[in-house]
């Protein structure tokens, strides 16, 4: 038992230190350029616009029964 303890121990110390070479060795590049404000979508830099982001649908009501279309085929026969 003890000797799986001294293991562990070993084992997190060498993740520690392995952790603070990566560190030292790597740049991160999430914060490297600054922000611009924009999205990737599609390999395209897009815009967001939190103006224009809605969280909810919005349903438009649309009444559109007081208009009738035509039906110019039977006006044109009946007019010769």
């Amino acid at each position: 038992m003890n000797l799986k303890k001294c293991n562990v121990i070993a084992e997190l110390k060498q993740q520690k230190e392995l952790d603070k070479l990566y560190r030292q060795n790597t740049i991160e590049l999430n914060d490297y350029f600054a922000y611009s404000g924009k999205h990737e979508i599609q390999n395209k830099f897009v815009k967001i616009y939190k103006d224009y982001n809605f969280n909810k649908n919005i349903s438009v009501n649309n009444d559109m029964s007081k208009y009738v279309l035509k039906d110019y085929k039977k006006s044109k026969i009946k007019n010769k």
